[in-house]
């Protein structure tokens, strides 16, 4: 799930040194699952059920579970990340087997992607005020990320890579 979390992080980083300008992404979420972005852990606790989490050293605490996102969408996992004790991004991994498209469930919820070309795209962006997610369609993932969750994770990857380094 890390890795998919990295994937995601990549992905956003890259559109956001490109500066690309996107429309104003209208339907912006103010929490995840019902917790608010910039909750603590114990909050996230009372309001999610199953809720496993454990420091990493490198990007702060995170968090897991397995959920139910719809009635037909089943099994969906996730990852929360925390910075300093506050809820700064999440990231879904969907089901392979899924009896749901899990696009049209991210459109419902979320409403049209910011990144114009979405309908041919891959990887599809949201780009708000506060927040910036991203999709990609062919590791079926969902990310949802403050700027310090973007900050933290591309510094934990940054560290992987010395320490890869290192090891030669």
């Amino acid at each position: 799930m890390k890795a998919a979390v990295i994937a995601a992080v990549l992905t956003i980083a890259t559109l956001l040194a490109a500066g690309a300008e996107l429309p104003k992404w209208e339907r912006e979420p103010e929490t995840y699952r019902g917790v608010p972005f910039g909750a603590s852990i114990a909050t996230a606790r009372q309001k999610v059920t199953g809720l496993a989490c454990h420091d990493d050293k490198d990007a702060g605490t995170i968090c897991a579970s397995i959920f139910d996102l719809t009635p037909q969408l089943k099994g969906v996992r996730d990852a929360w990340l925390f910075v300093d004790g506050k809820f700064t991004g999440a990231a879904m991994l969907f089901p392979v087997n899924a009896d749901l498209d899990f696009t049209e469930v991210l459109i419902e919820r979320y409403g049209r992607p910011t990144t114009p070309d979405y309908t041919t795209s891959t990887v599809w962006v949201w780009r708000g005020d506060h927040l910036i997610a991203s999709c990609d369609l062919q590791e079926r993932t969902f990310t949802l990320a403050t700027p310090a969750f973007s900050d933290r994770m591309g510094r934990a990857m940054q560290q992987q890579k010395k320490d890869a380094a290192s090891k030669f």
